[in-house]
């Protein structure tokens, strides 16, 4: 995944959070929203908390919103979960949370994402899978990427790695 040729520009929320972190300390905030089945990828979203976890990465997550079981959080792994919210709460909590990248773990093709919809109005960076409506609805939007839907955790866990080097160059 090359990262070489991408560009960064953090919103003010971002800005902000990394003022008040410093070398090592600074780690990469990455939020989830929705109700997550394990179609939207709750699963894949655990083991990518577990992951950064006991490989000591630098990575937290947030689910804003709630997973279709108990998944693991903090202490145990690298997730933090906000609960259910109210769609008109959305936004306050994507300011609330000042993500660093909004990821989409999606194991299966969605037609429409509202909550695609709101992190694109937010202007965050967002990271999505090549299934459904996402390549299209992303497709030349600013600071977007599409990943294959498969990779494994190690390659996501580069991806977010080199993504975290980008901004805290």
């Amino acid at each position: 995944i090359d990262h070489e040729e991408s560009a960064y520009t953090p919103n003010e929320n971002i800005s902000k959070r990394q003022l008040n972190q410093t070398g090592k300390e600074k780690r990469l905030r990455i939020v989830v929203v929705g109700a997550l089945s394990t179609m939207k990828g709750a699963d894949k979203l655990e083991r990518m908390a577990l992951y950064a976890k006991n490989n000591q990465l630098p990575l937290d997550f947030i689910l804003i919103g709630y997973g279709y079981r108990n998944l693991l959080v903090e202490p145990e792994s690298n997730l933090t979960i906000s609960g259910e919210y109210k769609e008109d709460e959305l936004t306050g909590l994507l300011v609330q949370y000042a993500p660093d990248i909004v990821w989409f773990p999606a194991l299966w093709p969605e037609t429409y994402s509202y909550t695609l919809s709101a992190c694109v109005e937010a202007g965050l960076p967002i990271v999505a899978p090549d299934l459904g409506a996402f390549p299209e609805r992303l497709y030349q939007q600013p600071y977007s990427w599409i990943l294959p839907w498969n990779l494994s955790v190690g390659d996501i866990a580069a991806f977010f790695l080199g993504f975290r080097g980008i901004i805290y160059a």
